[in-house]
């Protein structure tokens, strides 16, 4: 008998090392800028509040002085104050300060924690929720009468859900259950919920049916170990790629809402209420209290949907489908 010794093969497993991780930065410079971005947005939601240099929600004063540069007192020989109202950009106040006599910037660098915060709790909470109901509904669509009209009324209850306008659905919702930061995440994510679940669902009915799905049946699994130990794990790869582009979806809606004055309410720092703020002072010359919020509000909204873009394109190249 003769014994066939084949020869050794060796595998070179690539190293992540920094000039790779340059080089791929330069050949795609949006995306390294994208990311920048969001990186910035992110330190700004955890520590901006803290170096800003005035307190976002205090309004600002100074002291009014005669022509000696003395301080002008009061009856009872207090100096007298003035409010800091609508000084244009200047190197104390750099973006300037608005009507309410708050600092621009600082109430800029501010908005990132309620407006990332938002969008990232929104997005996580519907991801959550429709996942969940995105597998049960894909696997138990035409599976006995009972449970596959069960899942057909899921279905029909989600698309009459997508079926209005968003921010018209959105300011409905905040009217019945009121304002507020935690108001708008449970909105956001009930919104979100539908796009999420038509994913989930629409990979579920075909993980459901591959071959080791069958033999998972065939051991004896339970359905609930099937469900979410091997389908929901192959099923959810395309809604969290959508993750990002939903995130800023988000932190445009919050805008709104605040915009309108139905979101989050002044004087806590928010992106969509400055603008709002400063809309008919731009009239008057007044403009920097709307354009540095929106320029801030347009770069987050603008990486997000960067890197969404990118994650969404390297996932179709992979030719992955989510499983």
């Amino acid at each position: 008998m003769t014994t066939t010794t084949w020869p050794a093969v060796r595998v070179r497993v690539p190293r992540l090392s920094a000039s790779a991780i340059w080089a791929g930065m330069r050949r795609q410079k949006l995306l390294t800028i994208a990311l920048g971005i969001l990186a910035v947005m992110i330190f700004l939601a955890a520590v901006g509040p803290i170096i800003a240099p005035h307190d976002p929600e205090s309004v600002l004063r100074e002291t009014l002085l005669d022509e000696q540069g003395q301080p002008i007192l009061n009856s009872q020989g207090d100096p007298r104050t003035q409010l800091v109202n609508l000084r244009a950009p200047s190197g104390t106040y750099w973006f300037g300060t608005d009507e309410k006599a708050l600092d621009v910037f600082s109430r800029t660098i501010s908005a990132p924690r309620v407006d990332l915060v938002i969008a990232i709790a929104s997005t996580i909470i519907g991801l959550g929720a429709g996942s969940v109901i995105g597998l049960v509904a894909g696997y138990a669509a035409g599976r006995g009468r009972l449970v596959g009209s069960l899942a057909e009324v899921l279905t029909r209850f989600m698309d009459i859900i997508q079926a209005f306008p968003v921010f018209i659905v959105a300011l409905a919702l905040v009217a019945v259950i009121g304002s507020g930061q935690d108001k708008v995440i449970y909105v956001l994510s009930f919104l979100f919920t539908p796009i999420f679940f038509r994913y989930v669902r629409a990979e579920t009915l075909l993980v459901r049916e591959l071959t080791f799905v069958e033999a998972e049946r065939a051991v004896g699994n339970p359905t609930r170990r099937i469900m979410f130990n091997h389908i929901l794990p192959n099923s959810v790869t395309t809604a969290t790629v959508q993750g990002s582009a939903v995130m800023g979806y988000a932190i445009l809606l919050t805008a709104g809402l605040s915009f309108v004055g139905a979101g989050v309410a002044p004087p806590t720092p928010e992106w969509g209420a400055m603008i709002r703020s400063g809309v008919e002072l731009m009239q008057s010359g007044q403009w920097w209290t709307s354009v540095f919020p929106g320029i801030t509000l347009g770069l987050t909204v603008f990486s997000l949907a960067v890197i969404g873009e990118s994650i969404r394109v390297r996932w179709r190249g992979s030719g992955l489908r989510g499983y």
